[in-house]
């Protein structure tokens, strides 16, 4: 076998340093590359991922110069829930009201109060699906730019709060001050209250009669329904009574409705139980305390003995009331 020299060894010995260098330089070259190529790889995906967390905004009303607006399922309909409540308005109010549709708002400072209501909203999450709930507000917004942004908020009480929906998410509506964006339909809406006032009364009467057999006495009726609420502690129902005793139509004043002492538990059912007059507490009485001056046009509610709530607008319909 032949021997290798010293400087053969030596040789060896260098070019096996000098290979595994390469190989190690190859290594960390390779390693490199790769996590090099994994960022790249990993920077869309961030952005992805990022833009993909981002929680959506609710509409963007800065820029709006003319908004219109749609009810649904029609502009009587929308507050005129059920058909007793429809019959408060005649024929001709009801032509008025359905050609008023679209209402248009070109009011900076209505238009900058309902972006501030819109602003308010909080995400909810993509779209559900379709409400339960017919009763919608339909927006359309216009900018000077020729830009339009449209949106829908569902439910039919706006200024407590309800579901807005826009670009396929949903958003909790805090409440939109309804009675600036349409003021054209506010005396009608009014009015309605007004007969849900008459109800929540007439509740109350009946409540007292189921128990006493008889109504209170003209002289203290108010407060005699209002004594049974507190003497059960039913506090729901003494705030709703503190609220229905007042006509929200009514410019002045609170206890805006008075009691007919001709009217008992026998009486006929169109006989007029309550009806509205001016301010005053426990008031009593007969045709001569009614008023049509707490709306507009003018006019006022009277409850019936069988719950019935009519709008009576002249002094010939005021008289063919039955009072005994």
């Amino acid at each position: 076998m032949k021997r290798t020299s010293v400087y053969d060894r030596v040789g060896i010995t260098s070019v096996s340093r000098f290979g595994r260098r390469m190989v190690v330089g190859l290594c960390i070259l390779s390693l490199t590359c790769q996590i090099s190529c994994r960022k790249t790889r990993s920077e869309p995906e961030t952005a992805t991922q990022s833009a993909a967390s981002a929680v959506p905004l609710p509409p963007d009303l800065s820029g709006c110069e003319r908004i219109e607006i749609r009810l649904a399922p029609s502009t009587v309909g929308f507050f005129c829930v059920a058909p007793r409540q429809r019959a408060l308005l005649n024929p001709e109010e009801i032509r008025y009201l359905e050609a008023a549709t679209p209402f248009t708002v070109d009011s900076p400072e209505v238009i900058q109060t309902l972006a501030k209501d819109i602003s308010s909203s909080t995400y909810e999450g993509p779209i559900r699906g379709i409400s339960g709930i017919q009763y919608r507000i339909f927006f359309r917004c216009y900018e000077r730019s020729g830009r339009e942004i449209s949106f829908k908020t569902i439910g039919n009480i706006p200024e407590v709060g309800n579901t807005l929906v826009a670009d396929g998410h949903e958003f909790k509506n805090h409440g939109i001050q309804w009675r600036t964006l349409a003021p054209q339909i506010r005396p009608f809406e009014l009015r309605v209250t007004c007969a849900f006032n008459l109800d929540d009364l007439n509740a109350g009467l009946r409540g007292y009669l189921d128990v006493k057999k008889s109504y209170p006495q003209a002289i203290e009726w108010y407060d005699a329904i209002a004594s049974r609420y507190q003497g059960k502690v039913y506090t729901a129902n003494i705030a709703r009574l503190g609220k229905a005793i007042s006509c929200p139509s009514a410019g002045h004043g609170r206890y805006h409705y008075a009691m007919n002492p001709d009217c008992d538990r026998n009486s006929l059912p169109d006989t007029v139980l309550l009806f509205e007059a001016r301010p005053g507490r426990n008031q009593h009485g007969g045709p001569e305390l009614f008023t049509f001056d707490n709306h507009d046009p003018k006019g006022g509610c009277v409850l019936l003995n069988d719950g019935t709530v009519k709008f009576i607008r002249t002094d010939k319909e005021l008289r063919q009331l039955r009072w005994q």
